[in-house]
């Protein structure tokens, strides 16, 4: 209540700071109705920090036309934050080349947020090199998602040995995508204890593709139980490919009930 008190004595002399940072400290707390009106008046100053914010709390509330607003206005202001929330506004109202606009404007004033959206929508839309040319300037900056978009892509492309190089810094640095990735050339050219370790890293931190990958090893290696373990795990949290290898492994095991259940979920999600 002091740190409000401090923030709101000197809001209300009209300290644009102040008032951005009493708006952001009540929204942390719950406060969301005085937060957004100190954002509100604080963005009707003009001030874009508070644009960004105040659209950010509109677009919670389920107001994306005027949170849109905001972020645009802050975006035609050059606020980086502000050019990329409304990218990715645009991006799920599908309105693509107006979101690249904005995307390649953060990217190359140096947001590396948006040097990796923009290589994900170059990607997507089969400007393969580009998006390469986007991650590995982001990668550079030492952005281990980065680094990972950028090995992967090198590795579909047959660089191997230079998008292995690249996954395993990004896996080195804690990056889950990555180090699932990372297991895959490992695994095929037979390296399979350190294949084992990258995958048993990711599937631990939540990454359900390497909890799939890591049962597949472990079923080749005689570890049933265990594999079934982390396929179950991973079936649980939604991972299609899982479901459908419990459907099949439990069939072949006898257990009926367990995978009629699997299976069903199973068709469902890929009819889904």
């Amino acid at each position: 209540m002091e740190d409000y008190d401090a923030l709101r004595q000197a809001a209300e002399t009209g300290d644009f700071s102040a008032m951005v940072d009493l708006a952001v400290a009540l929204e942390r707390d719950g406060h969301t109705g005085e937060a957004e009106s100190w954002y509100h008046k604080t963005a009707n100053a003009g001030d874009l920090r508070a644009m960004v914010g105040f659209g950010l709390v509109l677009y919670k509330a389920g107001r994306p036309a005027e949170a849109e607003r905001w972020w645009r206005l802050a975006a035609e202001g050059g606020h980086l934050l502000g050019m990329c929330n409304l990218a990715l506004l645009l991006l799920n109202t599908n309105r693509e080349p107006d979101a690249e606009q904005w995307l390649r404007k953060a990217a190359e004033a140096g947001d590396v947020p948006a040097m990796k959206q923009l290589g994900r929508l170059l990607d997507r839309t089969g400007r393969g090199g580009w998006a390469e040319q986007w991650w590995r300037q982001a990668a550079s900056t030492g952005d281990a998602e980065a680094m990972g978009h950028l090995g992967t892509k090198l590795l579909a492309s047959g660089r191997e040995s230079e998008g292995e190089q690249w996954l395993r810094q990004a896996a080195e640095a804690g990056n889950a995508s990555a180090m699932n990735s990372l297991g895959v050339p490992l695994a095929n050219s037979g390296q399979y204890e350190e294949a084992e370790r990258w995958w048993r890293l990711a599937a631990e931190s939540g990454n359900s593709n390497a909890m799939v990958n890591l049962g597949k090893l472990l079923y080749r290696t005689g570890r049933k139980t265990e594999g079934e373990q982390w396929h179950t795990r991973a079936a649980k949290e939604g991972n299609v490919e899982a479901m459908g290898i419990l459907w099949a492994e439990l069939r072949v095991a006898g257990r009926m009930e367990e995978s009629e259940y699997w299976g069903r979920l199973y068709q469902e999600a890929r009819s889904g």
